[in-house]
């Protein structure tokens, strides 16, 4: 558990809510059967407040690298590259293997303003780093 406090008060304030919301379902004023018989008008307030203050332990980022090319192949081995270095620099930095992940790889054709003809491709690389 990395931040104890805080879960703990959420959950608490996400508990009365929904305390709340079951107790106002369940005691909901009835509709009126005539206009001669008024029927009591029932009502629940739940008001909660959390609060909590930690120093953060994690951080998550989000790099990448982008590529053009005129073959898709060209363009894949590109970022390939480029992608190795970051992932070199970021292991010289301190960043461990286990805290480098894939998060997205794409390769797109761009085409000429009519949409018509092919020129080129792009190759989009992402790493989610968690530290």
């Amino acid at each position: 558990m990395r931040f104890p406090t805080l879960t703990g008060a959420l959950a608490l304030v996400a508990l009365a809510i929904a305390l709340g919301a079951i107790v106002a379902m369940v005691f909901r004023p009835q509709p009126i059967a005539a206009a001669t018989t008024p029927a009591p008008v029932r009502q629940i307030t739940v008001v909660g407040k959390g609060e909590a203050k930690a120093t953060p332990d994690t951080a998550r980022v989000q790099i990448g690298v982008q590529s053009e090319a005129p073959s898709a192949r060209e363009a894949l081995t590109d970022n390939n590259g480029k992608m190795t270095a970051l992932i070199a620099k970021l292991k010289e930095l301190g960043v461990a293997d286990k805290d480098i992940q894939t998060s997205n790889i794409s390769i797109y054709p761009r085409y000429d303003h009519n949409g018509r003809e092919v020129l080129g491709y792009q190759v989009n690389n992402m790493v989610v780093l968690w530290t």
